[in-house]
C-alpha cells in the first residue's frame, strides 16, 4: 500500500488554511469532505456563533446612539471581540479606551466614547453623548460559543 499525506496544517485550497486530517487509506490533499476526520473549518464553525457588522451613522445628536443585532439564544453571555473596522473594511483600528474619574464636581470622561453590551440574545454597540461623530463608524463583533459569564 503506497504512503499517502494524512496530516495537513496550512493550505488545503484556494481559500482555507488550518489544521486537516484524513482517513486511513485518503489523501488529506486531495479527499472530499466526507474523507477528513478533522477539519479547520469545522472547529471554526463549532466555536464561532454568530459575526456581524453593525454601523452607526454620523451624528451630532446629544443623546445615545446605538446599534443593536441579534443571535440565536445561547442561553448564557457569550465571550465576544469587537473592534472598529477601518475605512477601507480591511483594516481592524482597535477599540479605544476609557477612563472615569469621578470628582466633587462630577465624572471626567476621558478616552473612547464607544461601548458594547452583550446578552445571550445579542449585542449593542453605543456611542456616548456628545460624540459628534462626522462620518458613520463600523464595528465588527465575534460571538463565541463561549460562556463569559454565568
Amino acid at each position: 500500500m503506497a504512503a499517502c499525506n494524512r496530516v495537513l496544517l496550512g493550505k488545503r485550497d484556494s481559500q482555507n488554511f488550518g489544521l486537516y486530517v484524513s482517513r486511513p487509506g485518503r489523501d488529506v490533499l486531495s479527499c472530499s469532505r466526507e474523507d477528513l476526520i478533522i477539519s479547520a473549518g469545522d472547529l471554526r464553525d463549532a466555536v464561532l456563533h454568530a459575526q456581524m457588522d453593525l454601523t452607526i451613522n454620523a451624528s451630532s445628536s446629544t443623546a445615545w446612539i446605538a446599534q443593536t443585532a441579534s443571535f440565536t439564544n445561547l442561553n448564557y453571555i457569550p465571550f465576544v471581540l469587537w473592534s472598529q473596522v477601518g475605512s477601507d473594511s480591511d483594516t481592524l483600528a482597535g477599540v479605544s479606551w476609557v477612563f472615569n474619574l469621578q470628582l466633587f464636581a462630577g465624572i471626567y470622561q476621558h478616552g473612547s466614547t464607544y461601548g458594547l453590551e452583550v446578552t445571550s440574545t445579542g449585542v449593542k454597540v453605543f456611542v456616548s453623548v456628545n460624540a459628534q461623530l462626522s462620518s458613520a463608524q463600523t464595528f465588527r463583533v465575534l460571538v463565541f460559543r463561549i460562556p463569559a459569564a454565568a
